[in-house]
């Protein structure tokens, strides 16, 4: 069911405001909402803390900043008590979260970026489990979304990787292997209602607050690829043809209905060509267009593998030809210590160490 009913236009309320309650009212949550909203204390999560504070004064919502102290710079704690004043200033409660050291450590093959944004994804979640909320708040803006976009790209990613990120998303979190399990967790559902807003009027917003934001310094450093992107790649992109940044946004607008689309039609047919035992029956593959045959194969892989691995469209057309023409016993490296072997006529996902010895006479 849609989310409560926020009321017209309020005389004065700023456009930012005014959008963000529209959103939050198309919201799938019963009564009035409640949020854990992460607060770096940046000109972007102040911009949501500000704006959800405004909501909560009106009572259509209810808002809990959470900062998250990643302990990776000296100055960090005392950042932490800055974004606290930042929060009572704003009139909204708050709650401090500090990670254990070594946050690399715990993330092998990742570098230092990806290791730190999912310690903070977990313990947002922690705190949101524990609250009770109904979804984690985070200000993900225009901006973020068209960096992610061609991060995507870059990476030689399929459509669900152009659609970028989603302004609803349900999902586990962590949804990467732990010590202590595969990754699988309750899902928790994610709200970026910044996902379409331009920087600047999160700035413009911001220069009315009455208060200091924080930099970070590793945001403007050249060591990480988002950051490249950001000061390098969309300006220029925005030198050649103004607009270009909105203009990639929209592309992941269509570029995820269209995923949707294609997830859905996928669904209807694949129980067709997987066996009771979730392998896959690749004499089967040839019936269906290319398009289906990715899709299908990406479905089938990302169903088998653990949570949070992700598979590359060079990968992917790698099974999908092993589907189609292998020999018995051949294999797909697949990444993160996956494999994808064909025997019998089977496509198997394995980890590389579970493969057993091919028997003689084994047939693909």
């Amino acid at each position: 069911m849609a989310g409560p009913q926020t009321g017209h236009r309020r005389s004065g309320e700023s456009g930012l405001v005014q959008r963000v309650r529209a959103r939050l009212a198309a919201l799938p949550i019963d009564g009035v909402p409640s949020l854990v909203v992460g607060v770096s204390g940046g000109i972007d999560s102040l911009a949501l803390a500000g704006v959800l504070a405004e909501l909560s004064r009106q009572e259509v919502v209810t808002v809990v900043a959470v900062h998250v102290d990643h302990g990776l710079r000296p100055e960090s704690g005392d950042e932490q008590v800055e974004v606290a004043d930042q929060a009572r200033a704003l009139g909204i409660e708050f709650q401090a979260e500090k990670l254990a050291p070594n946050v690399r450590e715990r993330h092998p093959g990742l570098g230092l970026e990806e290791a730190a944004r999912r310690e903070r994804f977990a313990a947002l979640a922690s705190v949101a489990r524990w609250r009770g909320v109904d979804a984690i708040a985070l200000a993900n803006h225009e901006m973020d979304q068209a960096e992610t976009v061609l991060l995507h790209l870059l990476r030689g990613s399929g459509p669900h990787g152009m659609s970028g990120m989603a302004e609803w998303n349900v999902r586990p979190v962590p949804w990467w292997e732990t010590e202590t399990g595969d990754g699988s967790a309750a899902p928790i559902a994610i709200w970026r209602p910044f996902i379409t807003e331009p920087r600047e009027y999160l700035e413009y917003f911001v220069s009315g607050l009455g208060l200091r934001p924080i930099i970070d310094p590793s945001n403007g450093s050249s060591e990480f690829r988002r950051n490249r992107i950001r000061h390098e790649l969309l300006p220029l992109f925005e030198d050649i043809s103004p607009g270009s940044t909105a203009a990639i946004v929209r592309y992941a607008q269509l570029a995820a209905a269209e995923d949707s689309y294609l997830a859905s039609v996928v669904d209807t047919h694949i129980g067709s060509l997987v066996d009771r035992d979730g392998h896959m029956i690749a004499g089967r593959l040839v019936d269906l267009d290319v398009v289906l045959q990715r899709r299908t194969v990406q479905t089938w892989l990302q169903s088998k593998l653990s949570a949070g691995v992700e598979v590359s469209q060079e990968r992917i057309d790698a099974v999908r030809a092993l589907g189609l023409s292998g020999h018995g016993g051949s294999k797909v490296q697949v990444g993160s210590g996956w494999q994808v072997l064909r025997l019998r006529g089977l496509l198997r996902v394995e980890r590389r160490s579970e493969t057993k010895p091919m028997t003689s006479g084994a047939r693909g």
